[in-house]
């Protein structure tokens, strides 16, 4: 999903969580900062990645919000990796971002493991673009 601050990206995707719940599948939503800083606690208890991507890679659907909103490092980028390869053809990952898929490329560094990721997300997905309406604005705008 994309589209502007305020146009309802993660109030959908909690959506689509919640119905995904309400048909006993399982799913998680996480902002993807908030995923980099778990990363970054178990590694300072030094556990390797792999406990964190086992984790993330068996919900059925995971929603990660804010997607590529704050710079990612190398460390970031193939961590991301990782979790999108063992997510791809086998579970339904939703991004919420305000960025386009041909933004992403940059934005994971625009090397070898950038374009695996992008590939692999925009390969059968469904976008949802949601707009520049910032309905938060026009909703207080109303009252």
């Amino acid at each position: 999903m994309e589209g502007c601050t305020g146009t309802g990206k993660s109030y959908l995707a909690c959506c689509l969580a919640k119905q995904a719940c309400r048909m006993r599948r399982s799913a998680r939503y996480i902002r993807l900062p908030d995923l980099l800083m778990e990363r970054d606690e178990l590694a300072a208890t030094e556990r390797s990645n792999a406990k964190i991507l086992r984790k993330y890679a068996r919900y059925e659907i995971l929603v990660l919000d804010e997607w590529l909103t704050e710079d990612v490092n190398d460390v970031d980028i193939s961590f991301l990796f990782e979790l999108i390869e063992r997510r791809y053809a086998a579970k339904s990952t939703v991004l919420c971002t305000q960025y386009t898929p041909a933004e992403w490329h940059g934005r994971l560094g625009g090397g070898v493991q950038a374009d695996a990721m992008v590939d692999r997300l925009v390969h059968g997905a469904v976008r949802i673009d949601l707009g520049d309406v910032n309905v938060r604005k026009l909703l207080a705008e109303k009252k």
